[in-house]
């Protein structure tokens, strides 16, 4: 579902993918990466938050690609699109126990008044156009942020 001011494309190589990144972002750019332990834990693990913290110089200007396949080996695409009006946190959780840790890349939208108001986001969230949506990014999408400097 199409959201004002946002831009889409698919890509096919990783290739395409960063000449996208330059060409949107310009040369000074920053990816991220940090659902990269999330399948550590069960479905039934509770789940406590340790630790948040905003990226900074990432609510201007953000890149944010989702695969389509559930295997980085496969051939696939990644569908790429920008946001506005959101910032992005780096959110560390544990299990109860601590035995395990891991960073996960979290995003919260707050200019959802031009979103389609059958995003199925709303619904799943009790949530209607204009409320701020916040989720985590799901293993291996990746986020890229301009940057004023490296």
């Amino acid at each position: 579902m199409e959201i004002k001011g946002e831009s889409m494309i698919c890509l096919t190589t990783i290739d395409s993918l960063i000449d996208f990144v330059q060409k949107t972002l310009s040369d000074k750019w920053n990816a991220y990466l940090y659902s990269n332990n999330t399948l550590a834990f069960n479905n039934s693990d509770k789940i406590i938050l340790t630790g948040i913290e905003e990226i900074k110089n990432c609510e201007q200007k953000i890149i944010t690609c989702h695969q389509s396949f559930s295997n980085p080996d496969e051939s696939g695409f990644y569908m790429c699109h920008t946001n506005s009006n959101t910032k992005s946190f780096k959110v560390t959780v544990s299990n109860l126990d601590g035995t395990i840790r891991t960073q996960l890349l979290g995003m919260c939208h707050f200019d959802t008044i031009t979103w389609n108001s059958q995003n199925i986001a709303f619904a799943e969230l009790n949530l209607k156009q204009g409320d701020p949506i916040c989720h985590f990014m799901p293993y291996y999408d990746l986020t890229f942020c301009a940057t004023e400097s490296f």
